[in-house]
């Protein structure tokens, strides 16, 4: 299955990486697995770099994992979600996570360097009490 992800412990941030033919079952599975393991991720950060994705999520793929989200101790605080892509229509799945993931913002740009440096500005925002 080609979804790798590391964890920055220290910065709170989740990247997950997904290439190839992944199919919503393989996603899900993978997803329930990691934070089943670690509910405390649902309150870091998240990276998702897909430019080199060629599969298909759909929203119902994601029932259990909103579930195991609702289910998870209330976070601390709201958390960004930065999706990779070269997809200019991703920014309406992005709204729609936002609206079944509550509590968390993504957004979508296209770069690696683009999503971290967004989750730097929004921090220092957030910090800032903007």
């Amino acid at each position: 299955m080609p979804i790798r992800h590391s964890i920055d412990d220290t910065r709170e941030v989740l990247e997950i990486t997904m290439s190839g033919p992944v199919t919503g079952r393989e996603f899900s599975a993978f997803a329930l697995d990691l934070y089943g393991n670690r509910s405390e991720l649902f309150d870091y950060e998240c990276v998702l770099d897909l430019l080199d994705y060629e599969g298909s999520v759909e929203y119902s793929d994601l029932n259990a994992l909103q579930q195991a989200y609702e289910r998870a101790p209330e976070r601390s605080t709201a958390r960004q979600g930065a999706i990779i892509t070269r997809d200019p229509n991703f920014r309406f799945w992005a709204a729609v996570l936002d609206a079944q993931f509550p509590g968390r913002k993504h957004f979508v740009v296209g770069s690696r360097s683009e999503a971290f440096a967004r989750l730097a500005e929004l921090r220092t925002a957030n910090s800032a009490g903007m």
